[in-house]
């Protein structure tokens, strides 16, 4: 518990760093309504992803919440080229697995790029979730 303070105190300190967030979240007492809302303050001051693969960490069952999932799908999946989203639909498919409502900002970002590019994307999507 300690530990988690620690890396509560020095938040600010970190937004440089965008490693340093999945750290800071596992942080967060979610039910404190103060945590909560200054870390959501704090999430729109952090550095970008320098990878998908950071992206999709924030996707992770640990990281339920809405708008930490929101982050991850607007600041860096979104800017994806179809042909880098499709290397990772997989991955994607199985976050979008344990979404906690159906209709979600990634659901709705997955059914947007498979119309976008049918071909490219929405033929992987269909058969990834068959």
């Amino acid at each position: 518990m300690s530990e988690k303070k620690l890396v509560w105190n020095v938040r600010y300190l970190l937004t440089s760093k965008f490693n340093a967030l999945p750290v800071v979240l596992r942080s967060v007492d979610w039910r404190d309504p103060y945590m909560r809302t200054e870390m959501y303050h704090l999430l729109y001051q952090w550095s970008r992803p320098n990878t998908p693969e950071n992206a999709l960490e924030l996707l992770h069952f640990e990281f339920s919440d809405a708008r930490v999932r929101h982050f991850a799908v607007i600041m860096c999946l979104a800017e994806l080229c179809h042909f880098k989203l499709k290397t990772y639909l997989l991955q994607i498919v199985q976050c979008l697995k344990i979404e906690l409502h159906h209709y979600s900002v990634l659901a709705h970002f997955i059914l947007q790029r498979a119309i976008q590019a049918p071909y490219l994307i929405g033929h992987h999507v269909f058969w990834l979730c068959k």
